[in-house]
C-alpha cells in the first residue's frame, strides 16, 4: 500500500526555493562584477590611453626635432611633420630669453626664442632651442639633446658651438583639436657667430630650466641655477679660451604654421 506523498512535495519546495536563491545570488555576482569593473576598469583604460597619447606625441617631437634640425643644417628648406593633439592643445610660445655672452660683458646674442609645445592632461613636451623635452607633474626630462658642444680636453683647441632653431609662428599660433595636424616648418635664414674667449650661455623663463641644467652637466658645461625649480633660469659656461680656442653660435629662423 502506497502512503500519502508530503514528504516529497515539501522537498520539491525546497529545491524550487534553492533555484531561485541561486539563479538570484548568480545574477547579483554578475551585476557587481560588471559594476565594479565600469568603475574601476574605465578609468584604468582611460589612464591608459592617456599615456599611450602622450607616449605618441613624445615621438612626434622627436620626428620634429630632426626636421627642425635639417633647417639648421641646411639640408632643407621646408619640412612638414604630423601629429593627432586628440583633445591636447598645440602653440607656439616666445616666453623663453636665450643670451650668449663670448669673451665679454656684452651679450653677442640676445633674444627671446620660439618653441612649440604640446599641452595634454597634466604632460608638456616641446621643442625648445634644438632639444626635445617632456614634462609630468613639473619633472622634466629631454628627451633629444640639441646640437651643443662643449670641448676644453686640452687634446686640441678650445670649441663650442651653439646651434639652434628660432621658431616664429604665423597665425594661428594655437590649437585645440582631436584631428590630425601639420605643422609646416620653413627655414628663413640663419645668423653665424664666430668669435673666441669664454663662452657663456643663460636661458630664462624655460620650464625645463633643471633638464637644461642635467644636459650641459653631462656635457661638460659649468652650470649654476638660482633655484631648484623645474621653471626658471639656467647659465652653463665652456671655458673655451685657451690658444687658438673657437666658438660658434648659429640661429636659424624657422617659421611654423598649424595647418
Amino acid at each position: 500500500m502506497i502512503g500519502p506523498q508530503p514528504e516529497r512535495s515539501s522537498r520539491l519546495d525546497d529545491r524550487a526555493v534553492s533555484d531561485v536563491l541561486a539563479f538570484i545570488l548568480v545574477f547579483s555576482i554578475i551585476i557587481t562584477s560588471v559594476g565594479l569593473v565600469y568603475v574601476f576598469g574605465m578609468g584604468a583604460l582611460g589612464d591608459a590611453q592617456v599615456s599611450e597619447q602622450n607616449r605618441n606625441a613624445e615621438r612626434a617631437f622627436e620626428t620634429l626635432t630632426v626636421n627642425f634640425n635639417d633647417l639648421q643644417d641646411g639640408s632643407g628648406e621646408v619640412r612638414v611633420s604630423q601629429i593627432n593633439p586628440r583633445g591636447g592643445g598645440i602653440s607656439v610660445d616666445d616666453e623663453t630669453q636665450l643670451t650668449v655672452e663670448i669673451g665679454t660683458d656684452t651679450p653677442v646674442s640676445a633674444q627671446p626664442v620660439g618653441s612649440l609645445n604640446y599641452r595634454h592632461e597634466g604632460t608638456e613636451i616641446s621643442y625648445e632651442l634644438g632639444a626635445a623635452f617632456r614634462a609630468d607633474d613639473g619633472n622634466s626630462v629631454m628627451v633629444r639633446p640639441p646640437e651643443f658642444v662643449c670641448t676644453t680636453s686640452g687634446s686640441g683647441p678650445d670649441r663650442a658651438v651653439l646651434s639652434y632653431a628660432n621658431l616664429q609662428s604665423t597665425q594661428p599660433s594655437s590649437v585645440t583639436r582631436s584631428s590630425t595636424l601639420r605643422i609646416r616648418a620653413t627655414g628663413t635664414g640663419s645668423d653665424v657667430i664666430r668669435s673666441s674667449g669664454t663662452t657663456e650661455v643663460t636661458i630664462e623663463d624655460s620650464t625645463h630650466a633643471d633638464a637644461w641644467e642635467r644636459y650641459f652637466d653631462s656635457e661638460g658645461w659649468d652650470t649654476s641655477r638660482p633655484t631648484s625649480d623645474s621653471t626658471g633660469d639656467v647659465t652653463a659656461t665652456c671655458e673655451t679660451n685657451g690658444p687658438s680656442s673657437v666658438t660658434f653660435v648659429r640661429g636659424t629662423q624657422v617659421e611654423v604654421e598649424l595647418l
